[in-house]
């Protein structure tokens, strides 16, 4: 059985020890991946509540071993519970002896006996017969430790599940959260249908769509980015009065942690009701999903102490942004909605219209709101699909369920005009062809439907952030398997070699520091002949884009974020005070959540800064023909001295900073925190050398690809040709 000395081998010998293990089974005769198991199984959990005495059968993985020579103790865990089972040679056939001594840790075996009690009062089962229904091959990591890079417990996420119980429980809650809304609604007189997830127009929000190819057709297909909104209310065409669907939905946009590409969502669409009849209906709703599923209707969602049961505010849209900022909406020019903007920190595009500013001045004030309450009172500029209020002009009857500081569902009036529903998705469709990827289709077919007339309808809609809310976790961490790029992925035609370019120790990490930090390491390219500009309109565009998708992040959540969380411990280990030095992305990703924008440098630094937000990993850029070479990643010496940038004073660095350090002196600190002003790039730069920076915990797939990042947006703002990859460790 395994031996607690072999926990210390490395992986690859463990398993070899395990494949030995299987070769010896099968010379016994054994089959140890049999098709079934062959007892009267009750769960772990039930066989514990069973009486002393009573014989029982269970099956299970082996979570735990303690081998004490002719007596062992093993864990049993199946999907209940645990129970432990106490194996004597004694007890068992000669041939069965020889078996359970060739069991691991992570092996499923089913065991028949008799419950008793251990002198601690244990519930333990006496095994009388024994038998393997799985060897497992490959070791578990340690139950203290888990996985600790968060892209491997991703990848890997049925570890991740079978070692942590409370993650199971998650999913358990998330099935009975998206079960009892269908209870609901069919409670409340809905049908469930179902919708084509295949479309020749997307319909029903404004974003980005996957595109594919219908190969049969001869066609290109969208994948759909609503929950079938055209296609429900073409039912209400067709004389159905309540539907609703749940299943996926899929936007080609950013990634952050409240928002995925791929998600399940639900909408309900219900004629001869408004707005109104819409809200005390999903006001009901979110109470008996918040109850059914976490047996409360409060909750702690970060900073904010949310209550259902409450009587929920309606908040008017104008009248909040004006409280929160002094602003009246209705009043004021887009000049002075940049003024208002500038003075927050806000950043914004000076090409932006009014409908975005006023946008931008909402979020500022949205996050303060706990809720759970009713924004209300869209303006026409920030719902230029909805429909109109009557006697109301230039606002819309439209509402938005407020949580926690963030937007958690949407709801219309539906439009069912079909002459100004064709107006509008012409002028969509204008904006698309002038490039606006997230403006909608024009769909004649669905305007053709409304011609025959559709009754008056509400819609909604939630998706699966409302969950991971009332969780107060990220949405990723909500979704059983999240999509990432294949394991060691790069780009086609990225080359990648290990050691400096010329394989001659230009570039190298001190033995102090490999020693302090097994593991680490580094990564590199050189990008040559670079065109810089002081701005690139596509770039401030670009900028726009990638912030947005942080917006709704708050300052806690960054404390969740694997590369960073990295980067801090490497920071509070040699000494640096994270109150006055933040690693990159970390200083970079507070200043979008304080509302202040990434810097605005030159096009090259603002290139690879995207990166950086992207990937949460720290880049550096400098002018490489101002580097002398060879460069090294090491400690530094008290009395070193700096110019940092920015500073009119030399810096007077002390021992075992972590310093990047050329043949001269140090030309940054603390992991591409702080550069010196010789080596800065600047619009005279031709030859940039971009560094990737790698901690204990971060995988070298994720130094390559945000390398790789910040290098394919250095060229398509700046030029040049880019160097093979190098990684050092």
């Amino acid at each position: 059985m395994q031996k607690n000395q072999n926990s210390q081998l490395p992986l690859e010998q463990l398993r070899e020890i395990r494949i030995d293990k299987l070769k010896k089974l099968r010379e016994l005769g054994i089959d140890p991946y049999p098709s079934k198991s062959t007892i009267k199984r009750i769960s772990c959990k039930k066989s514990r509540e069973r009486k002393i005495g009573e014989n029982v059968e269970i099956a299970g993985r082996i979570t735990g071993l303690r081998d004490f020579g002719k007596l062992c103790f093993l864990d049993i865990t199946d999907e209940s519970g645990s129970i432990q089972i106490s194996v004597k040679s004694e007890n068992l056939k000669k041939s069965d002896v020889e078996v359970y001594k060739l069991f691991d840790i992570g092996d499923f075996i089913e065991a028949s006996g008799k419950l008793f009690k251990t002198k601690s009062g244990e519930v333990t089962v006496e095994v009388f017969e024994i038998k393997l229904l799985s060897k497992s091959v490959r070791p578990f990591p340690s139950k203290h430790f888990g996985i600790q890079d968060e892209e491997e417990r991703y990848r890997q996420r049925y570890v991740d599940l079978a070692m942590n119980s409370e993650l199971k429980d998650l999913f358990r809650k998330k099935a009975l959260f998206w079960n009892t809304i269908r209870e609901f609604l069919r409670n409340e007189g809905f049908l469930e249908v179902e919708t084509p997830v295949l479309e020749n127009a997307t319909g029903g929000a404004d974003a980005t769509p996957f595109v594919t190819h219908h190969q049969a057709l001869d066609i290109d297909v969208y994948l759909r980015i609503s929950m079938g909104e055209l296609w429900q209310k073409r039912l209400m065409v067709a004389g159905f009065e309540k539907t609703f669907e749940i299943g996926r939905q899929f936007r080609n946009e950013g990634l952050s942690r409240e928002h995925l590409q791929d998600y399940t969502q639900m909408e309900f669409y219900w004629a001869y009701a408004n707005y109104e009849d819409s809200m005390a209906l999903v006001e009901k709703m979110y109470k008996e999903v918040a109850k059914k599923t976490f047996g409360t209707l409060k909750f702690k969602i970060g900073e904010h102490n949310v209550n259902f049961d409450k009587k929920w505010e309606r908040l008017d849209y104008v009248d909040t942004v004006k409280k929160g900022t002094g602003i009246d909406i209705t009043k004021s020019t887009e000049d002075d909605l940049k003024k208002k903007l500038k003075e927050l920190t806000v950043k914004f595009s000076e090409s932006d219209k009014k409908g975005r500013l006023i946008d931008l001045l909402w979020k500022t004030v949205r996050k303060e709101i706990s809720g759970p309450a009713f924004l209300v009172g869209h303006p026409v500029e920030v719902s230029p699909l909805a429909k109109r209020i009557p006697g109301r002009e230039g606002y819309t009857e439209r509402y938005q369920i407020i949580l926690a500081g963030s937007e958690m569902g949407n709801g219309y009036s539906e439009l069912n005009d079909p002459i100004d529903q064709a107006e509008r998705f012409e002028k969509q469709q204008k904006m698309r062809d002038e490039g606006d990827d997230e403006a909608q289709m024009h769909d004649e077919d669905f305007v053709r439907a409304l011609e025959y007339g559709m009754p008056p309808v509400t819609g909604f809609g939630v998706s699966e952030r409302l969950f991971s809310f009332l969780a107060d976790k990220s949405v990723r961490e909500c979704v059983l398997f999240p999509l990432l790029k294949p394991e060691g992925f790069v780009k086609q035609n990225t080359k990648i070699s290990h050691g400096s370019l010329e394989n001659d120790d230009k570039y190298s990490i001190s033995s102090a520091v490999k020693s302090d930090f097994p593991g680490i390491l580094y990564a590199y390219t050189i990008v040559k002949d670079v065109d810089i500009a002081k701005s690139n309109p596509e770039l401030e565009a670009l900028k726009k884009k990638v912030t947005t998708d942080f917006e709704d992040m708050k300052l806690e959540d960054i404390d969740s974020i694997s590369p960073i969380s990295s980067y801090r411990e490497l920071f509070t280990a040699t000494g640096t005070d994270l109150h006055s030095k933040r690693p990159s992305p970390d200083a970079l990703l507070r200043r979008i959540v304080q509302g202040k924008g990434l810097y605005n440098v030159n096009t090259a630094v603002d290139a690879y800064n995207l990166a950086v937000l992207e990937t949460s990993v720290g880049l550096g850029g400098f002018d490489f023909d101002k580097i002398a070479e060879p460069v090294t990643l090491r400690y530094s010496q008290a009395g070193e001295k700096m110019r940092l940038l920015g500073d009119d004073k030399v810096t007077t660095l002390r021992d075992k900073q972590i310093v990047y350090s050329d043949a001269n002196q140090p030309i940054t600190v603390d992991m591409n925190y702080r550069d010196i002003d010789e080596t800065k790039i600047t619009l005279k730069t031709k030859n940039i050398i971009l560094f990737a920076d790698g901690a204990p915990g971060i995988s070298e797939n994720e130094v390559v690809e945000a390398l790789e990042k910040g290098m394919d947006y250095i060229k398509n703002f700046c030029g040049g040709k880019s160097s093979e990859i190098v990684v050092i460790r």
